[in-house]
């Protein structure tokens, strides 16, 4: 579903092991037997609140500690996608990218998640496996899509997919926003 979850199961099992083991593994130790499994196992050894991961992803810079009070109303599909999938359709654009840029989004969006600024979120949000994605399930786009044109602005795709997400300030309206579509099917 693209919700990090076999990555977060692979991270508690190698603390596990380590633990229970006593290995005494570091945690750059186990950092970089999670990196072996997969690009988001490091997250998940760390404690951060809020993380950059660069490269494939393996590689994760704190960005801060304050926590936002957000809601997120999660959209899954009954059929996802396999990653493997997902990226054999993902073609680089060889344009150039701004560092400087990049730089500038990431130092942002925590102070945009704190401030609860969903519209600023979306200004600077973007996941370039919804191309890929949303040519092996034309649903996810469609949502995205339906999702902004009433009005949720901050509405993507989670990594590879194939979960929606919205972004709401609102408990009372991300709760309205769920019934709305919880009977609903692919």
């Amino acid at each position: 579903a693209g919700l990090g979850g076999a990555s977060s199961d692979a991270a508690t099992a190698l603390r596990g092991f380590n633990r229970l083991f006593g290995l005494k593994l570091s945690k750059w130790d186990l950092r970089e037997l999670g990196s072996s499994l997969g690009a988001d196992v490091p997250f998940f050894l760390t404690s951060y609140q809020t993380a950059l991961g660069i490269e494939r992803g393996d590689k994760v810079i704190k960005l801060g500690d304050k926590k936002a009070n957000l809601y997120f109303v999660l959209f899954m599909f009954k059929n996802g996608l396999k990653t493997r999938e997902v990226y054999k359709k993902f073609a680089y654009q060889s344009t150039r990218i701004s560092l400087t840029n990049i730089i500038s989004k990431v130092i942002m969006l925590p102070l945009f998640l704190y401030r609860k600024d969903v519209n600023a979120i979306e200004r600077i949000s973007y996941n370039d496996l919804l191309r890929p994605a949303g040519l092996l399930k034309p649903q996810i786009v469609l949502l995205i899509k339906q999702l902004k044109n009433k009005g949720f602005s901050a509405s993507h795709m989670t990594g590879s997919g194939s979960t929606v997400y919205t972004i709401i300030v609102n408990r009372k309206e991300a709760l309205k926003l769920a019934e709305q579509f919880a009977d609903e099917e692919d």
